[in-house]
């Protein structure tokens, strides 16, 4: 089947179905980690009390009893970290999220939940959890609906 002209996707790993997810490093400003960090990092809070780290415009409020490693791989930065100690690359973020969100990868997986990209026709290729939501910061805040748009009315016939 045909690819979608400039997107980069790879196969689903991990979860039932066969379509494709939209890779999202080149979309991370802050990737690869290697650029800033030589080394494996000891945990870190994300605390307003130094302003001069460089990820302190991070709002953690999730995971919402964890830490940063929770998530994040200390050992090799460039990955994530699963519940049961296996890594994933962050174009996977997807298994990491459906760990504690199966209702929702369930959904996504069928094409309920998320944004599939390039049309019906083809090779499905569907965002993945954080080209929408904020990893660290997930809930959609309150938004005022847009208004539908305006249909001149007709004369009625009798």
């Amino acid at each position: 089947m045909r690819a979608l002209v400039g997107v980069e996707a790879s196969p689903v790993v991990g979860i039932a179905g066969d379509f494709d997810v939209q890779q999202r490093q080149h979309q991370i400003g802050q990737f690869p980690c290697a650029r800033c960090h030589e080394q494996p990092q000891e945990l870190t809070s994300l605390s307003e009390a130094n302003p001069r780290w460089a990820h302190a415009n991070i709002r953690a409020i999730h995971p919402a009893r964890g830490s940063c490693n929770t998530c994040h791989n200390y050992d090799d930065l460039q990955t994530l970290r699963l519940q049961d100690g296996t890594t994933v690359d962050v174009n996977q973020v997807y298994q990491l999220c459906s760990q504690c969100h199966f209702e929702q990868a369930q959904d996504w997986a069928g094409g309920a939940h998320g944004k599939r990209l390039g049309g019906w026709r083809g090779r499905r290729v569907i965002m993945n959890c954080t080209d929408c939501h904020d990893p660290h910061a997930p809930a959609f805040g309150p938004e005022i609906p847009v208004a539908g748009p305006r249909i001149p009315r007709t004369a009625r016939r009798h």
